[in-house]
C-alpha cells in the first residue's frame, strides 16, 4: 500500500485499534509496510497521550481512548433528533440569559448552538459543553468545580453542590435518562440527579431535553416529575398514544422538535 503521513498512519492505528482493541507490532508492520521499528515509536507516541497501552509486543485499546470512542459513539446515536430538540430549545433562550445546561449529548448539541449566541452566560457541571463555548465570544461559560469520577465528563459531588446553592438562572436546560408515562423523568446515576434537581430548582424556568426513543422506560434515580418543569422536548419520533398519555396527565407540556431542516425553518 503507498506510504501514509504519520499523523494519518497513527490516526489509522487507533481505528484499527477501535475495531480490533488488540493489535501486534507485526500485523501493523505489514499492514502499513513500514518497518516494526517505525510502528514500535508510533506506538510509543501514541501511548505517550494516553490513546493506547503497550504491552509486550503490541497494544491495547486505552482507558481514555475507549471512553473517548464511547462518548462518540452516544453522541451519534439519535444525532439528527438531538438536533432538532437542541434548534427549539435554542429559540427559547434569549440575549443576556443566564442559562444551567448539564451534562449529555443532547445538552452538548445545544452548547454548539449557541456558541454565536449573543450576551449569555452558561452554568455547566459538563467539561465538553465548557470546551465546546470556550472560545465563544460573547458566552461567558462558568464550569462548576467539583470531583470528576473515573471515566465520567462531568463534575459532580458536595464541592459542585456548595456551589449551585450560591447561584440561580433565568434557564435550566437539562437532560433525562428516561421518562415514563406516568410523567416521571430519571438519571443513571444519584449524584447527577442531585445537580439536575439543584439546577431546577435554582432557575426561573426549566425544560427536559430528551430523545423519544427515552419515553416509555426508566433508569435508577427519578429525579422529579413533568409536572414541575415547563416543558419537555422531544423529538418527531415520538408514537401520539405516548404523547397523548402524558398531556393527559395534566399540567405537562409536550413539545416535539421537527427534522432538523424544519426545526431549522420554524426557529429562524
Amino acid at each position: 500500500m503507498p506510504r501514509i503521513p504519520v499523523d494519518a498512519r497513527r490516526a489509522r492505528i487507533r481505528e484499527l485499534l477501535f475495531e480490533c482493541e488488540t493489535l501486534s507490532v507485526p500485523d501493523l508492520a505489514r499492514h502499513f509496510d513500514v518497518s516494526e521499528m517505525t510502528i514500535r515509536r508510533d506506538l510509543d507516541s501514541l501511548a505517550g497521550a494516553g490513546q493506547v497501552r503497550r504491552v509486550h509486543g503490541g497494544a491495547l485499546v486505552s482507558e481514555r481512548m475507549s471512553f473517548e470512542f464511547d462518548f462518540h459513539e452516544r453522541r451519534l446515536r439519535q444525532l439528527p433528533q438531538k438536533q432538532a430538540i437542541a434548534a427549539v430549545a435554542a429559540s427559547l433562550i434569549e440575549p443576556g440569559d443566564t442559562l444551567f445546561l448539564d451534562t449529555g449529548t443532547t445538552t452538548l448539541e445545544l452548547a454548539q448552538r449557541l456558541k454565536d449566541a449573543a450576551q449569555l452566560t452558561v452554568i455547566t457541571t459538563s467539561l465538553a459543553v465548557a470546551a465546546t463555548l470556550q472560545f465563544a465570544a460573547s458566552v461567558r461559560t462558568i464550569l462548576l468545580g467539583g470531583e470528576i469520577r473515573r471515566g465520567s465528563a462531568d463534575t459532580s459531588g458536595a464541592l459542585t453542590e456548595y456551589l449551585l446553592e450560591r447561584l440561580t438562572a433565568r434557564v435550566a436546560m437539562v437532560g433525562a435518562e428516561g421518562i415514563d408515562l406516568e410523567g416521571n423523568f430519571y438519571d443513571a446515576d444519584p449524584q447527577l440527579a442531585r445537580v439536575a434537581v439543584m439546577m431546577r430548582e435554582r432557575s426561573d424556568r426549566t425544560y427536559i431535553l430528551c430523545d423519544s426513543r427515552k419515553i416509555g422506560q426508566r433508569a435508577l434515580v427519578r429525579s422529579g416529575h413533568l409536572s414541575e418543569v415547563d416543558a419537555l422536548i422531544t423529538d418527531w419520533e415520538l408514537e401520539s398514544d405516548k404523547r397523548a398519555a402524558l398531556e393527559a396527565l395534566g399540567g405537562v407540556k409536550v413539545t416535539l422538535a421537527g427534522r432538523p431542516a424544519e426545526a431549522d425553518r420554524q426557529t429562524a
